[in-house]
């Protein structure tokens, strides 16, 4: 591997350590200031987004040794399959995550679609 690889590769893995570190240090700060609140089903959807998380970026991994993304010269041919590979690991989380009954999903939808929990329009 190259040093400029080497270096994307830390700057990516700095970037999401950073993140978790500050994910933290908020958390802590909330329950310091508010105090307790329900941190087992929080835990659990955050234990079942990275579980998706890190199916989808094995999934990409895995379909850019299948295409033979590295082969391709032509720019419009990268791009075509990298649109394909975004679209069809998206297709993959979302399917992961309604396996594992992800409650974020129907948030999500009833957000898309301005449906409150109750499945009403919601007024604007």
């Amino acid at each position: 591997a190259s040093r400029w690889e080497i270096a994307g590769v830390a700057l990516a893995f700095a970037t999401a350590l950073a993140a978790y570190f500050n994910c933290l240090i908020l958390l802590w700060v909330f329950r310091r200031r508010f105090g307790e609140f329900a941190e087992r089903p929080m835990l659990s959807s955050i234990a079942k987004i990275g579980l998706c998380s890190a199916a989808m970026g094995i999934f990409c991994w895995a379909m850019l040794r299948v295409l033979h993304f590295e082969q391709f010269v032509r720019l419009w041919h990268r791009i075509g399959i990298f649109v394909f590979i975004i679209g069809a690991a998206t297709g993959f989380y979302l399917a992961l995550a309604w396996m594992l009954r992800c409650e974020e999903l129907h948030e999500v939808y009833g957000i898309a679609l301005r449906r409150d929990a109750a499945g009403r329009g919601m007024e604007s």
